[in-house]
């Protein structure tokens, strides 16, 4: 069992933000905002990296031996983000898919930003997911609860 020990993201402009400051705390700073663009952690004594040249949002999980990633990835014409969950060793766990059925309906959609699991915070983590618009312009937005060892949805709930 290897724990994921000094995460520390490292933004575009080389600052870096150890594990537990949030952006209150970087503000404080004077930092202005900007993309991480590589992790870093210890793991058996080794340094671990991962470089995300378009940006990243991570999460360490609460088991300590996994990191969520929403990664930025160039897509046509646009940016997307990629949630995938990765091991203490930096290998790839699972990625989840950009389209889910919800309520009968196949949605694609884009994961957004993470949020605290409504159901089993110690075996899930939350995301948000926010579908394309359709031919309305209407979107929808859902925090699912995914299992953190098999990526599993074990919560799907509207969220506005």
């Amino acid at each position: 069992m290897t724990l994921i020990q000094n995460f520390r993201e490292i933004r575009r402009d080389g600052k870096v933000i150890e594990a537990g400051v949030d952006m209150q705390a970087i503000l404080a700073l004077g930092w202005s905002p900007d993309k991480i663009v590589r992790l870093e952690w210890e793991a058996d004594g080794r340094t671990i990296h991962r470089d995300c040249p378009h940006g990243v949002l991570a999460k360490v999980l609460p088991d300590r031996m996994s990191i969520a990633l929403m990664e930025h990835t160039p897509v046509d014409t646009g940016m997307r983000k990629k949630l995938s969950v990765i091991d203490a060793d930096g290998t790839t766990r699972y990625v989840i898919a950009d389209t889910h059925v919800i309520n009968g309906r196949a949605l694609m959609g884009v994961f957004a930003w993470f949020e605290p699991a409504r159901v089993e915070p110690e075996r899930c983590f939350g995301v948000i997911f926010q579908t394309v618009p359709d031919a309305d312009g209407t979107q929808e937005q859902y925090q699912f609860d995914l299992d953190i060892a098999s990526g599993e949805i074990v919560g799907a709930y509207e969220s506005r």
